[in-house]
């Protein structure tokens, strides 16, 4: 782990120095700004084929995106824990088509903001409030159940655990106040919107308990051992 975390942080350091060393002018670095580096250093075709390259590689990366969203949702949907008609697959391909649609939906709410920045400063937002979440979830974990077994074990107890998670909370923070009103509020708006379609789920599980069964064929991953070494619910006491 330690030499992917130097190999991902080399993947964007490098071409920054190497760019920056190339063209000293930072005021005109924005979107794009590589390829007329590589074209005025390099010629026209190198400039060429790095536009070719970045264009692959932004497809790759947008359709790994929503292709790992769809699967998640279809899983999801297989556990039981989201409608099963968001499980239903092609017959030939056996792709989660239901899944990719409502996945897709998400895509057109964010297609009326006004810039590709805006749409980017949504993105990091959510990312940023997503990780706030998951570090009250770990520290709350921490301070709950302190001693149950874990697959790995932040190697540090007590207040240092809050001291060591007090950069990132800052960064993550600085994230969400540094993108913009309009991209804070679209974030707003789209929690509130996941918090109205838990309420609805929480009501159809209610009303509807066969919607959200489990899937057949499927392995019951909440009932595996896995599992239940990280259910946080302690398991009632023989009297």
């Amino acid at each position: 782990m330690s030499i992917t975390l130097v190999v991902v942080i080399l993947n964007y350091i490098l071409p920054i120095m190497a760019f920056a060393g190339l063209d000293g002018d930072y005021a005109a670095f924005d979107n794009g700004h590589y390829i007329a580096v590589a074209r005025n250093v390099c010629g026209q075709y190198f400039g060429w084929a790095l536009a070719s390259a970045q264009i692959v590689s932004v497809c790759g990366l947008f359709t790994q995106a929503v292709l790992k969203n769809t699967y998640l949702v279809c899983g999801m949907a297989e556990q039981g824990m989201l409608p099963g008609a968001l499980a239903a697959r092609m017959p030939y391909t056996n792709s989660p088509y239901v899944a990719l649609v409502a996945t897709s939906v998400v895509l057109v709410l964010i297609m009326p903001l006004r810039t590709f920045k805006t749409i980017l400063g949504v993105d990091v937002d959510l990312y940023c409030a997503a990780l706030l979440l998951e570090i009250g979830a770990f520290l709350r974990l921490r301070s709950t159940l302190p001693d149950r077994p874990r697959e790995y074990r932040v190697p540090v107890d007590g207040v240092w655990v809050y001291i060591a998670f007090i950069p990132a909370i800052i960064i993550t923070v600085a994230g969400v106040v540094l993108g913009g009103w309009l991209e804070f509020m679209v974030m707003i708006a789209f929690i509130a919107g996941g918090i109205v379609v838990i309420l609805i789920l929480h009501f159809l599980r209610d009303a509807r308990p066969a919607w959200f069964s489990l899937a057949e064929g499927v392995s019951d991953v909440m009932g595996s051992a896995a599992y239940q070494r990280l259910d946080p619910q302690e398991p009632a006491s023989a009297p």
